[in-house]
C-alpha cells in the first residue's frame, strides 16, 4: 500500500495519495455495505414493480367501470 497513507486514529482507513480519497480497508465492512446496497436496490425495484401493477389495476378498474356504465346506458 505504498500509494496509501494511514489515517491517524482510524485503523481501517487509508488516504489515496494520488486522489486524496479516503478508503475503507475493512473487508467485512465493505462486504456489508455492498450487501446493503444490493438489498436497497431490490427494495426499490420491488416498489417500482408494485407501483406499476397498482397503476395497471387502476386503469383496468376504470375501463371496467366505463364498460359497465355503457351496458347500463344501452339497457335504458
Amino acid at each position: 500500500m505504498h500509494n496509501h497513507l494511514k489515517v491517524e486514529g482510524h485503523n481501517n482507513l487509508v488516504r489515496d495519495r494520488r486522489t486524496g480519497a479516503i478508503l475503507n480497508t475493512n473487508k467485512t465492512e465493505i462486504q456489508r455495505a455492498r450487501t446493503q446496497n444490493i438489498v436497497q436496490k431490490e427494495k426499490e425495484h420491488q416498489l417500482l414493480t408494485l407501483t406499476n401493477e397498482v397503476d395497471t389495476l387502476r386503469d383496468d378498474v376504470k375501463l371496467i367501470k366505463e364498460m359497465l356504465f355503457r351496458l347500463v346506458e344501452d339497457k335504458d
